[in-house]
């Protein structure tokens, strides 16, 4: 659906790997996410800068490989560890989920930008609660010892030319203007 766009982007989307680069799994040992890389966690700031739909300070980004692994993640990270009772169904249904065009607040939102941008590592989630990011992050280090850095790098490219193309007014060139063609 969007590849006419990302075409029309050609070389602001290319990217280039040096052989040496990204040799370790770790990306920075002192940040919660160890796997997460600094650019991909500076974009996806900004991008929520430019839409407006999250509040990101004082949160934590947990990156996963899909949208089940970072809901897995969650639903291990909210779980309690030792308790055996049975949750019952109170039959109450929650809100429904849609499109976000507000500034979340919320303790665990996750983000999918996967339909629109043509790479793996574009799912996210902000978690306000240390503890819970932890624990989602070691369920994402158990099930896929993180997420291929290669994957972040492409996501941070196509994340920053979406935001650096949002400030434009060049006819095409906002993801957004064209975003808003299809119904």
């Amino acid at each position: 659906m969007y590849e006419s766009y990302w075409q029309k982007m050609g070389e602001e989307t290319t990217i280039v790997i040096p052989g040496w680069q990204f040799m370790s799994y770790f990306s920075d040992a002192t940040r919660l996410c160890w796997f997460l890389e600094n650019d991909f966690a500076n974009q996806i700031v900004r991008l929520h800068d430019v839409v407006g739909n999250a509040v990101t300070e004082n949160l934590h980004i947990v990156v996963g490989t899909g949208s089940t692994q970072l809901y897995q993640a969650a639903l291990y990270a909210l779980s309690p560890d030792t308790d055996a009772d049975p949750i019952s169904s109170n039959g109450h249904a929650g809100c429904a989920l849609g499109n976000i065009n507000r500034k979340s607040l919320k303790c665990t939102t996750v983000y999918l930008f996967s339909n629109c941008i043509p790479c793996t590592s574009s799912r996210w989630a902000l978690v306000k609660d240390e503890d819970v990011a932890r624990k989602m992050t070691k369920y994402i280090e158990f099930n896929t010892i993180g997420v291929s850095k290669d994957s972040q790098l492409k996501a941070t490219k196509v994340l920053k030319v979406v935001s650096d193309n949002s400030r434009r007014r060049n006819a095409g060139s906002s993801f957004f203007e064209f975003s808003r063609g299809f119904k």
